[in-house]
């Protein structure tokens, strides 16, 4: 399999001197080109700040992080916001929906940021998929969580991005909610050909995930997952 992301020999430390402390110690794995790769470990072990390397917005102490075999943090600061804009999306634990825009407003809002055209027959299937198509007209305050979620997930897909980075994507929600949404966003990713990287704290979602890395004060433990 091509790799789409290259994480190499990658170090994040906060702080100096006595005050330092490393948060990512010396990880190492690839991303394969229409892949589901899963980092797991408890609160503050690092996984979230590996995934913010991972996506252009952290900038390793050491190592390198690398996109289509380009370093990410050799090129011009912006042509890594274009390429975080136009090819890779983001789903966090908070929804971040703008209260005054309505879930279509929400999910088109970053073709309108990037000027692109909407493609109507891909948002149609994109919503369809998500289960939204008749929750579009409404306000994220009438919204469930999972609905809010599913319009998360709609909004870091709608550009076609090569790469979706998801940050605890159904940690606010309930065991019911948070196996719907995953599936669906496992459904979305196979079926629109993105890669998936996702970082949590919940194991339960290992069986879903093509290769799964268990995560312990800052470095990589444990490779398990479908694949392996």
């Amino acid at each position: 399999m091509e790799t789409l992301i290259g994480v190499n020999e990658s170090v994040y430390i906060y702080g100096n001197s006595e005050a330092a402390v490393t948060a990512v110690d010396r990880v190492s794995f690839d991303v394969p080109t229409n892949s589901v790769i899963g980092v797991v470990g408890a609160s503050g072990c690092g996984k979230s700040t590996l995934l913010h390397m991972m996506s252009g917005l952290l900038t390793p102490s050491s190592g390198s992080i690398t996109y289509a075999g380009d370093d990410l943090y050799k090129m011009k600061d912006k042509k890594r916001t274009i390429l975080r804009r136009e090819q890779f999306g983001f789903i966090f634990q908070a929804y971040h929906l703008l209260p005054g825009l309505s879930a279509l407003q929400n999910i088109r809002l970053p073709l309108l940021l990037g000027n692109k055209p909407i493609d109507k027959d891909y948002e149609n299937r994109l919503c369809q998929t998500l289960q939204i198509s008749q929750r579009l007209a409404h306000y994220p305050s009438e919204l469930s969580g999972g609905q809010q979620q599913r319009v998360a997930i709609a909004r870091a897909l709608i550009m076609k991005p090569r790469v979706i980075f998801a940050d605890e994507p159904t940690g606010n929600l309930d065991t019911a909610a948070k196996n719907e949404v995953f599936e669906l966003l496992l459904e979305c990713v196979h079926s629109f050909g993105s890669s998936l990287v996702i970082v949590t704290h919940d194991e339960s979602v290992s069986s879903q995930i093509d290769t799964l890395y268990t995560m312990s004060d800052g470095k990589l433990i444990h490779k398990g997952g479908r694949e392996n």
